[in-house]
């Protein structure tokens, strides 16, 4: 999910949709959602991995979407975090 002005963008397999939801409301409605950036959600389903940014810091690469997502100095050690709790489970 990606805050566009006045919109959300919902980015999902059959597309991209428009909603008026806030960022932040459906975080609190969706609490598996992971905070990467002011103004990005991810599910962490998704996550095929973190890299370096070409212009510093990190990205994330989601799979079935082709362009990074940028990771905000603020919420890097929390997706860091939620990352490495996820690794068990995604071996498994």
């Amino acid at each position: 999910l990606r805050a566009e002005q006045k919109y959300t963008e919902v980015h999902h397999l059959d597309g991209v949709d428009l909603s008026n939801e806030s960022l932040s409301a459906l975080e609190e409605q969706f609490p598996q959602l992971l905070r990467v950036h002011r103004n990005a959600l991810v599910n962490p389903d998704f996550i095929a991995g973190m890299e370096p940014a070409p212009a510093g810091g990190r990205q994330l690469r989601l799979r079935h979407i082709q362009d990074p997502i940028a990771i905000s100095r603020r919420h890097a050690s929390t997706v860091r975090q939620r990352l490495q709790a996820l690794e068990p489970s995604r071996g498994a």
